[in-house]
């Protein structure tokens, strides 16, 4: 299935602040942090290639809530809009 672009507009959203935030974290040596938003955003891309309704419970189920808990707030709370505009997509496409 094509991934709806509704929904690859969220992702991409996700996707960039993942990297500019890798990118901050980079420069500050954090490197655990970057591993976390690496973590978190590496199989967006596949989810976006490969689109099932599935898939992206899955990323909101298990990927973002593992990105919730080990992020500080306010990393976690620009990504809020994103991630609830996904979960509208699945109330409406859940089968």
């Amino acid at each position: 299935m094509v991934c709806p672009d509704y929904v690859a507009e969220h992702l991409l959203n996700i996707i960039e602040r993942g990297v500019i935030n890798s990118r901050y974290f980079s420069e500050n040596n954090d490197i655990k942090k970057v591993f976390i938003e690496t973590n978190h955003i590496h199989n967006l891309p596949s989810l976006m290639k490969n689109f099932s309704v599935k898939l992206l419970e899955h990323y909101l189920t298990v990927e973002a809530e593992e990105y919730k808990r080990c992020m500080t707030s306010s990393s976690v709370a620009v990504l809020e809009e994103d991630w609830e505009g996904l979960k509208n997509y699945l109330k409406m496409h859940k089968g």
